[in-house]
């Protein structure tokens, strides 16, 4: 009875060592996040009061740049970079302003099972989609604590922190609108604009049931060995 029970506690350390271990992490980065497009007509855009992944003209993905936090930001999220859909979009005087609009990235998830956390920063703000679920909303343009309130600093609280569960499978995209609203010129220098995210997918609990058992059976099969 000992043994079967030193192998059974054996059998769920494993078993959640390796739900732990499969968890994937997906965090922005010029390698993994891309530009999609940009609505140039952040008071009215389509069809309002805050533009979708669906009110673009989506073609194929673009690069995007690193950006430099260059003290202004806050410092990226472990393993995470800054990103725009320029290099020249980060803060620094001798950068330039972008145009003013929504900017939209997006990354491919490559995992199945559940999104249980995203936190992001944005400068100025953003909404976040999953597929066609608003899973984010926007912060309110100078009326809250979010990056879009000290322009261009982002450093008080996160943008937005995501701690629910949602299914996603291989091919699923994760869209980020991001507003640039500026006060200063396009062109000019101060209205910096840049995201910064990272979040957990955790394997499906079918698939570790299925490796559960498999553990357990084989424990079983070596207990019986033991005994004879």
């Amino acid at each position: 009875m000992k043994l079967y029970l030193k192998v059974s506690a054996l059998v769920a350390v494993l078993a959640m060592g390796t739900a732990f271990a499969s968890a994937d992490t997906i965090f922005s980065s010029s390698a993994t996040t891309s530009f999609y497009g940009v609505i140039t007509s952040p008071t009215t855009p389509p069809p309002g009061p805050y533009p979708a992944p669906t009110d673009f003209t989506i073609g194929a993905p673009a690069a995007t740049a690193t950006l430099n936090a260059n003290g202004v930001w806050d410092n990226p999220f472990a393993g995470s970079e800054w990103v725009g859909a320029a290099a020249s979009f980060g803060p620094g005087s001798a950068l330039s302003n972008p145009a003013f609009g929504y900017y939209l990235y997006g990354e491919q998830l490559t995992t199945s099972g559940t999104l249980t956390s995203l936190q992001v920063m944005a400068d100025d703000t953003v909404s976040i989609w999953l597929n066609g679920t608003n899973i984010i909303t926007p912060g309110m343009l100078g009326t809250d604590t979010h990056c879009s309130d000290n322009a261009p600093s982002c450093t008080f609280n996160l943008e937005g922190v995501f701690g629910g569960s949602l299914t996603v499978n291989p091919g699923d995209m994760l869209w980020f609108v991001v507003e640039q609203a500026g006060t200063g010129p396009v062109g000019g220098t101060g209205d910096p604009s840049g995201l910064d995210y990272t979040g957990s997918i955790v394997p499906e609990p079918n698939s570790l049931m299925l490796l559960g058992t498999g553990l357990l059976s084989s424990a079983g099969l070596l207990l019986r060995r033991k005994r004879a």
